[in-house]
This record gives C-alpha cells, structure tokens and sequence, in this order.
C-alpha cells in the first residue's frame, strides 16, 4: 500500500514538473518556439481558438492551453496562427523571388504551371540553400524544346543553353512546329523520367504553344499523367471574350484518359464570363471529373511581349489596345511604333497588360474552391519594375478581400484557400502534403503569424518590390525565416519537395 502511495506521489510530481517544464514531444525536450495566446485557425478542423502551439524539430507537436518550456516563446496574443501559406504558382523560383515572397506569408511555393526540365537541377538554382520549400511540376515546354531545338532550359529563372547543334537552327520550333511521332516518343519518354524523378506532375503552357500542339501530343500528354495519376497543371488555350472551348477541351481530355487538371489563373482566362467558366468546371466536378482551378487578386495580367497571343488578334482577345499595355521593366505604356520595335527587338521583355476588371476578379477568387496563387514573374533584381503580385498575392487576398471582417466560418474558408485546398490538390500524389497547410499536432511547422491591424500590401505597378506588411513571424519547416517583421538572413530552411510516384 505504502509502495502504491508513492508510485502515485511520483507520478503526480512528474506530471506537475513537466507541466512547468513542458515535454512537448514526450522524451523530455522542451520547444523550439512556443506561441503563446494567439488565435489559433486551422481550416482542416474548423478550429478557431485561442491557443498555444509548440514546435519542436520542424513538427507542431503541442496545441493547447498548457504552457510549455521552449528555447524561444512569442508573444502571439491579438495575433493569428495560421498554417503557411503555399503558393501552388510562381515563377519566381530563385533566391530574390524568395525573399519576397516569404514576407507575404509564403511557406512554400512551387512552379507547376511552366514547370522545370531537368526537376533534378532545381538545387542548382539554391547554391547556399533556400529561405522557403520549392519544387516544381515537368515542364513539357522545356521537354519539348530539348527534343525539338536541341536547347536545354532548367526554368523561366535559368538561362538556355544549347546542347546540340545540329538542331541549333531550329530556334523558335518549340512554339511553332508540330512533333514528329519519333519526337513524341521521346517526349513520352523524358516526361515519363521526370515524374519518376520526383516532379509534381506536368506543367502545359497550352496558350504559348497553340500553333504547334497536335491532337497526338496532347493524347501523349494526357496518357503520361494519367499513368503515374499526377496533375496536369494548365495554361489553357484563349479565344475571344467568353470563349469556353478551351476549358472545354482540357475538361474533355481529362474525362476520357482518367487525369487529374487543375486550370491556371481562371479570372486571366475567363475575363467576363467567370460565371460559366466556374459553372462548367462545377459540372464536371459533378460528374467524376478531377479539375480544381485558382484566381489571382489583381486586374492586370503579365507576360512576355513575345508571347504567341500577340502574334494573333490580341487587342480583339483581351478587348484592349497598345495604351492599356505598360512595359513592365520602366512603366511606359505602348503605342503601335513601340510596340512593334519591342516585339521584334525584345521579345523576353515582360509587359504588364491591364484588361481585367474587379467585379470579374472578385467573383473569381471569391468563388467556393477556388485557389488564390501569385503567378509571380521571374525577378532578376530590384532595378527592372515587374508585375506586384509576386509580392503582394497573400496580404492583398487576405486584407482586402474579407478575412478581417468575416465571421469565423468566413474567415476559415478564405485562410483555407492559400493552405488547405493547395495542401489538398497536392497530397494525393505527394502524401507530404497531407502534412501541410494545417494547424494540429503532427503536421509541418510551416506557419505564418498574422496582424490583423496591420495586415496590408504594399507593392503597386510603379513599386512593385514594396514587401507586405503585417505578418510578423513566419517559420519554415520549424525555423524563423521572418522574426518581429525582420527577414533571417541566415537561415535556408527551405527544402525541395517532390511527387512520390505511383503507376
């Protein structure tokens, strides 16, 4: 009896010590950062909450009241805790486009709708490591032109390089000529390559290379995915104000092989008609289809002026002239002199071209499933103005758009759109994402601290490098990379993700 009383006097002295002391993850270690009192929101479970979180080893491992030992404890009362957000869109996948993204809020962000070609490489472009997680789908642009020019591109951030020859002048086939059945053949093979290399399915600039699509290379495409059940990650083909047989199309092709697609920037494509877009993607969804779709909050789109949409009936496409076009790089806005000389004389120049509309761009992102991603655009430096919204995507979409006011369900819906639903879209072929985009013990420490008072962006058209405001803390994988509003210069927590494959 005496030797029962003093096993429980033991324990109970245990459980009180490590109740002061903290033993987050059961084997005696106290935290690596404690938030103590902030508003706790996760999407998954519908928790809304004033919490506290543990971290411990890039892992939460501790939600709840109790306070806990930890190396480092922030304050986070009148704060949000919040999973990191996750760009499922960028082509700023470089040192600089980090650091910019990463004040918005940003955890990890990934390159999936132009893709990368080789997906081993992508280290390369992180030669003293990454401030945030990164990876990228297979690039069947860069594929393609490996196969048809002879030119290797790793990404829209990497030089071209030609490594063959005798192809060498074949420059421009990539967007102009259809594949041989031999060069299909090999592009089966190489995209085949990647995905098993780990790329997060395949990325398709369909509008950039409309002129040379074949009906068989898209069937390639198509049976590829469907093979390994990775994601196709579309920049459909444009036509007209409200022409939907482009979406159309894809969806077709999906329904017949079994593949999974999500559609790039549909308030970009759908301009004045998101309504119909959203209602046929809603249809197929109905009827088995796997396709998800995202919206970015501005009014004006950004590309290469040498883009193949400008060598069609572009003023009649986006219903606009050369004096609704800005070059990006200075602010000037185009007539048809300039226009012409830049077309031929710069043709990898980035121009900003304003013919969207805020009703059409509220209703996109607006829209129940809808994914918010940034379509960064490559930045090289912070001399050459670039489109803002590889700057700005996150605390614009957040501050302006209803989460501050909304009511909790509201506010947990929107939160979702920028974690859970691009966790959600990704972790059927990459189960690590099963662990992302959420707030509860066990998942990734990838979390963004949000100041509702102060949340704000900052970067516009004339100063696009203004970085965001009102996000105090960011971690990645368990590390502060932004700490009391100050970007950590030295740490690289970030890693490469990849698909795991399955077929």
């Amino acid at each position: 009896m005496k030797n029962s009383l003093l096993l429980v006097l033991i324990t109970c002295v245990v459980v009180v010590f490590y109740s002061f002391k903290g033993d987050p993850t059961g084997d005696g270690k106290s935290a690596d950062v404690l938030f103590v009192g902030g508003r706790v929101l996760d999407p998954e479970t519908g928790l809304d909450v004033v919490a506290n979180v543990a971290v411990s080893d890039g892992r939460i491992v501790y939600v709840g009241s109790d306070t806990r030992a930890a190396s480092r404890t922030i304050d986070a009362s009148g704060l949000i805790v919040a999973p990191g957000f996750i760009d499922i869109h960028s082509h700023a996948i470089n040192e600089l486009g980090q650091r910019l993204q990463v004040a918005d809020g940003v955890t990890t962000a990934l390159e999936l709708e132009a893709g990368a070609y080789p997906v081993g490489q992508l280290e390369t472009l992180f030669p003293a490591g990454a401030l945030i997680n990164y990876g990228a789908s297979a690039g069947h642009i860069w594929i393609r032109q490996s196969i048809l020019e002879g030119a290797e591109q790793l990404s829209v951030t990497a030089q071209r390089k030609v490594v063959d020859g005798e192809k060498a002048t074949r420059r421009g086939a990539t967007f102009s000529a259809h594949a041989s059945a031999a060069e299909l053949e090999a592009m089966t093979a190489l995209l085949s390559a990647q995905l098993d290399e780990g790329a997060f399915g395949i990325g398709l600039l369909l509008d950039y290379i409309t002129q040379a699509m074949s009906a068989d290379e898209l069937e390639v495409i198509f049976t590829v995915a469907a093979k390994y059940a990775a994601p196709l990650f579309i920049h459909i083909q444009r036509g007209l104000p409200g022409d939907i047989s482009g979406l159309r199309d894809i969806i077709a092709l999906a329904q017949k092989h079994g593949a999974t697609v999500h559609v790039c920037h549909i308030n970009a494509n759908a301009m004045g008609e998101v309504d119909a877009f959203l209602a046929m993607i809603e249809q197929a969804r109905a009827q088995g289809v796997q396709v998800t779709t995202e919206a970015y909050p501005y009014n004006a789109g950004s590309t290469q002026i040498g883009a193949a949409v400008f060598g069609r009936n572009w003023q009649e496409i986006f219903d606009i002239s050369y004096e609704d076009v800005e070059w990006a790089a200075t602010g000037e806005r185009f007539n048809e002199a300039m226009w012409q000389e830049y077309r031929a004389k710069y043709p990898e120049g980035q121009i900003i071209h304003h013919y969207g509309k805020e009703p059409w761009t509220r209703q996109a992102i607006l829209a129940p499933g809808v994914i918010i991603a940034s379509d960064a655009m490559p930045v090289f430096n912070l001399e050459e103005r670039v489109h803002p919204r590889g700057v700005g995507t996150f605390a614009r979409f957040l501050a302006r758009y209803g989460f501050a006011q909304g009511e909790s369900e509201d506010t947990l819906a929107l939160l979702a759109k920028i974690t859970l639903l691009p966790a959600q879209l990704l972790e059927k072929s990459a189960p690590q994402f099963g662990r992302k985009g959420r707030i509860q013990e066990g998942m990734d420490a990838d979390i963004t601290v949000i100041d509702l008072k102060t949340l704000r962006d900052r970067a516009t058209y004339r100063e696009p490098f203004l970085t965001s405001v009102g996000l105090p803390y960011v971690l990645v994988n368990g590390v502060l990379v932004i700490d009391q509003r100050e970007l950590v210069d030295s740490a690289k927590p970030g890693v490469k993700l990849n698909q795991v494959v399955r077929h």
